[in-house]
């Protein structure tokens, strides 16, 4: 018991305390790789039927990770500058390190019209809405946070009151759904720090333990 007293009586452990916790959370967040990895088996586990058997239906019909970015104008997609427009997305997305191939209504059929005309070509590139039309990235990196970055930012650059752009696809969804889990794992690391500090204050009615 006399022991005991000892450790707890000594009031430069209040001050320690703090330190040693303080240290052992700065090696913490130095070292442990907290960002979230959204794998393939991030919602499935690999041993669940339903992986799967979405494994089986890659391996026989494979296919390439996609991003889209949706380009609209109020005025029709003959449009020069609508054209110009969607000219320079696709060279600057194909300019992406990461980035395969690129195909919009410049960059893959021959024009507009012959767009138009091949059932493919409309269904991949034309929009249902008036003047909209489609510029579809293929990826090929597995690296896709930095890369889903760089295509905001164009995105960012090239729209304007003229021409409203939107990007969508898998990669593009599961690097938001990344984004809100770090976002809120943040936000739960801060609320449970703070909430444990309010504790300790309770408790020890000390600021030398908490801080």
């Amino acid at each position: 018991m006399n022991f005991f007293k000892k450790i707890i009586g000594g009031a430069h452990h209040l001050y320690i305390a703090p330190f040693i916790v303080c240290m052992v959370a700065a090696v913490f967040f130095t070292t442990v790789d907290l960002e979230p990895k959204l794998t393939s088996d991030f919602f499935f586990s690999s041993d669940s039927k339903i992986y799967k058997k979405n494994q089986q239906i890659k391996e026989k019909f494979p296919f390439q990770k996609q991003v889209i970015v949706s380009v609209t104008t109020k005025g029709p997609l003959t449009d020069p500058n609508y054209i110009e427009k969607v000219a320079n997305l696709t060279d600057r997305i194909g300019a992406l390190k990461g980035i395969k191939n690129v195909q919009s209504i410049t960059k893959g059929p021959d024009d507009l019209e012959a767009a138009r005309e091949n059932p493919l070509w409309q269904r991949l590139l034309i929009g249902t809405e008036p003047g909209s039309s489609f510029v579809i990235a293929f990826i090929k990196t597995d690296d896709i946070s930095p890369l889903i970055k760089k295509i905001e930012d164009i995105v960012n650059q090239e729209e304007n009151k003229w021409f409203t752009l939107r990007i969508s696809g898998l990669p593009y969804i599961v690097e938001q759904i990344r984004r809100n889990l770090e976002s809120d794992m943040k936000t739960f690391t801060l609320g449970a720090i703070v909430l444990s500090s309010l504790m300790l204050l309770a408790v020890f009615r000390s600021f030398a333990v908490v801080f």
